[in-house]
């Protein structure tokens, strides 16, 4: 499987992922970082949307359809305050 798919599975799995993960992953498994941040572009994956603080990127979000039922509910209610959500 290549890297574009296999990070595209794994964001909408979880529904977000910080950029510290996206960098250990990419460590882990032999690829450059620049390479991941090239597949996870609006232009090559418009499902992700990059999570910014300032004009730096934090992680990494799935906005696109067929996220996991589950991890949607847990999504909204940590976004709400109402529960956390582990990544």
């Amino acid at each position: 499987m290549g890297l574009k798919k296999e990070l595209t599975t794994w964001i909408r799995n979880q529904g977000e992922v910080s950029y510290k993960e996206i960098e250990e992953y990419c460590k882990e498994n032999y690829y450059k970082v620049s390479n991941a941040e090239r597949c996870l572009r609006p232009s090559s994956s418009p499902q992700i949307e990059a999570i910014k603080k300032k004009r730096y990127i934090t992680g990494y979000r799935w906005i696109g359809s067929g996220m996991e039922a589950e991890t949607k509910e847990a999504f909204k209610e940590a976004k709400e305050g109402q529960g956390s959500l582990k990544l």
